[in-house]
């Protein structure tokens, strides 16, 4: 996921090695934005043809590769469940997995006073996100002891917090 975000932003990005496949399928999907297909790497279905920039987006490549990069960051999801109501196992750890490197960043006070910041004005505009929120997948994960690396590979780990969360 941030592999491919950061070659929307940065075509010159490298990717590591044991997700490059995975990451050129998507950006290959993006860059033809020809309609529905199955993302490689959420499972789920994506509409590639909201990747063509438009409007003002189209002036220049930055501004197209702009556009791009915010799409995908605001299209791809991190569902608890999927469609039939089963568990998203995979998503939910990518989501975790991310989470869990917020506690190797910068400061947690600092780091929520930035997301609030972001945050409080998108939700007086547009409302509650309908989905969890990096703030509040962040306050489960600790609740549950914020496990990390290894411990996230259990598939039983990650049903815990999607039982937790509905």
């Amino acid at each position: 996921f941030l592999s491919v975000a950061q070659h929307l932003f940065n075509p010159e990005a490298s990717c590591p090695p044991s997700v490059s496949d995975l990451v050129q399928a998507e950006l290959q999907l993006i860059a033809a934005h020809q309609g529905f297909n199955r993302s490689p790497i959420f499972g789920y279905r994506e509409d590639y043809s909201q990747y063509k920039p438009r409007g003002h987006y189209t002036n220049n490549e930055t501004f197209e590769q702009y556009f791009k990069a915010m799409m995908y960051a605001g299209r791809m999801t991190f569902l608890l469940k999927n469609m039939f109501g089963e568990p998203n196992i995979e998503q939910t750890r990518i989501a975790l997995l991310l989470i869990s490197s917020f506690n190797d960043s910068i400061g947690n006070n600092q780091l929520w006073d930035y997301w609030d910041r972001l945050y409080e004005p998108i939700k007086f505009f547009v409302g509650d996100s309908d989905d969890l929120t990096p703030k509040e997948y962040y306050e489960i994960w600790t609740g549950i002891g914020a496990p990390k690396g290894d411990q996230l590979a259990d598939d039983e780990i990650i049903k815990d917090f999607i039982s937790f969360c509905l």
